[in-house]
This record gives structure tokens, sequence and C-alpha cells, in this order.
């Protein structure tokens, strides 16, 4: 099923694949099969599978060549990513503001309250990642 998915363009499903064949779910771990993977998907501008040719590049894994400036480049197209995503989530939140708000009389104060601490928890989560302060396992 993620085969076909990912020959129909699914580059998620393609990265998957490649978490498959890294590390052996379902099939005979296959290093440079997800090697290829991760490096097509990494260049059809998905940033997981940047990041995953990026661990790859870093240690020499599956036949790539060790290289710690590549690495550093593929790494850097996810933090441009999570930069992107957490101003998005920063947009999201100074809306929710407004909505909560506008929720916040006596009867609709818990659901205010809901909004607003999720988005502040995406947002958080998405600063620490690109302060440093927490990494990403591969995915």
């Amino acid at each position: 099923m993620l085969k076909v998915a990912c020959d129909g363009g699914f580059d998620a499903s393609c990265n998957d694949l490649g978490l498959a064949a890294e590390r052996g779910l379902g099939t005979p771990i296959d290093l440079p099969l997800a090697l290829s993977l991760y490096t097509s998907t990494c260049g059809r501008g998905a940033a997981y599978g940047c990041f995953n040719q990026g661990v790859f590049v870093e240690s020499g894994k599956g036949g790539a060549t060790q290289d710690d400036a590549e690495a550093a480049r593929l790494y850097e197209l996810l933090v441009n990513v999570l930069k992107l995503a957490c101003n998005a989530e920063k947009g999201a939140a100074v809306a929710y503001n407004g909505a909560v708000r506008a929720l916040s009389t006596t009867g609709r104060r818990f659901l205010a309250t809901t909004i607003e601490g999720d988005e502040t928890q995406h947002f958080i989560v998405l600063y620490l990642l690109l302060k440093g302060s927490v990494t990403p396992n591969a995915a």
C-alpha cells in the first residue's frame, strides 16, 4: 500500500517506506533503499525526507558519502520549514486570542481556555525546536 502511494507521488508514503527499509519493518533492512527514498523525498521538497537524508549523510549510513556540511544544509531545510510553521502558529495563536476574548463570557470560559492553551502549546513546541532546546526524532 505504501509503495502504491509513494509511486503515486505521496511523499509521506515514500518517507514511510524509507523508514520501513531502514528499520526492517515488514521488509528486510535495506539502507541504500532507505537513503534513495529519503533523497527523492527531499528532492521533491519534503523536509522530513531532508532530515532523514541528513542523518544518513552525517553518519555515512547506507552508502551515503559522509559530509557534515551537506548534512547541515539538509537539516537547515527542516529548520526553514519549522520557522514557517512557527510563524503560522504564532499567527493562529494571535487569532485565537481574539476568539478567546469573544468566548470569555461566564458560560464559555472553559472553551476559551482550552483553545488558548492548545495554540500556546503548539507555538512553544515549534519555538523550542527552533531554539535547539529539543531535538526531533528522525521520522
